[in-house]
């Protein structure tokens, strides 16, 4: 029923009219949605292709498909994008942030961050107040941090 349904929605139905239970369920078109509301909790792929009612491999060609990455790659660059923001406007320390972020502890963060950035998250906020503070004609010190 639902792949029928997206199917539909890809040739072009409006769902303006449908019941609000068939507009809720999430498929290839809407996943992105769907994942960047819970960013914040784990997020397995297989559970994401069981949702969509799809085997994990058609899944994965079809996410890769659509939008020119992995599901697991997409997962990683937003909550990487959401870390950067935690840096840059929170005093959060990094394990309140790979909370607020979904990774299971500070330390698997920490590695993907660097991983994806070439610089740690404390490196990063650092970097950033130095700018900041360069551009206000500030220097910057201990209690600038």
């Amino acid at each position: 029923c639902y792949q029928m349904i997206r199917h539909w929605i890809s040739l072009g139905l409006d769902l303006a009219d449908c019941p609000a239970s068939v507009k809720t369920v999430p498929g290839i078109e809407n996943i992105t949605e769907y994942i960047d509301s819970r960013l914040d909790e784990p997020i397995k792929v297989h559970e994401i292709a069981d949702m969509c009612h799809m085997s994990y491999s058609g899944f994965a060609a079809k996410f890769h498909e659509r939008y020119g990455i992995s599901c697991k790659e997409y997962i990683e660059q937003v909550r990487t994008a959401m870390v950067e923001k935690y840096l840059l406007f929170t005093d959060l320390d990094l394990a309140a942030i790979s909370e607020k972020t979904g990774y299971s502890d500070c330390s698997h963060m920490i590695k993907n961050f660097k991983r994806t950035r070439d610089i740690t998250p404390g490196q990063f906020r650092l970097r950033e107040r130095e700018i900041r503070c360069e551009a206000a004609g500030k220097s910057i010190s201990a209690e600038n941090i």
